[in-house]
């Protein structure tokens, strides 16, 4: 599950607070309207409400006229439409792109570090001495 979804989930909770959208007053308001079902879908499939959607319509991340699908849809799905999504504007297109990498960041931890993983494999072969033979 991701955290940035299970954040917004729980933004309308004023007992704890929730990182990512901690004093969003919309995301609050749209999050309390959540009913119990979409809650236990979520949970139990990882199927991301339709309410976030809305939110990232009325946050003007997307159009108005965006379609805002019925009944939700997956993780897989979500971050497909931040990706390629029409952004009509600068500030819109980062906002989405942000959203995408926190998705992505937080359902794949190793991900940001997984560029600097190899980099032992080098520092030996630089303090043994062992370059690129080419063939003559």
């Amino acid at each position: 599950m991701s955290r940035l979804i299970n954040d917004f989930m729980n933004a309308d909770q004023k007992a704890r607070a929730y990182a990512f959208f901690d004093g969003d007053q919309k995301a609050a308001e749209i999050s309390s309207g959540l009913s119990k079902a979409q809650r236990r879908k979520y949970k139990r499939y990882g199927t991301v409400p339709s309410a976030f959607y809305v939110y990232l319509r009325d946050s003007a991340i997307i159009n108005k006229d965006a379609r805002i699908p019925k009944g939700g849809s997956s993780v897989a799905e979500l971050l497909d439409f931040l990706r390629w999504y029409p952004y009509e504007t600068d500030q819109a297109r980062s906002a989405g792109e942000y959203l995408f990498r926190e998705i992505i960041n937080g359902d794949v931890p190793f991900l940001s570090k997984a560029f600097a993983s190899g980099d032992h494999v080098w520092e030996k072969g630089e303090l043994y001495s062992v370059g690129s033979r080419r063939a003559s």
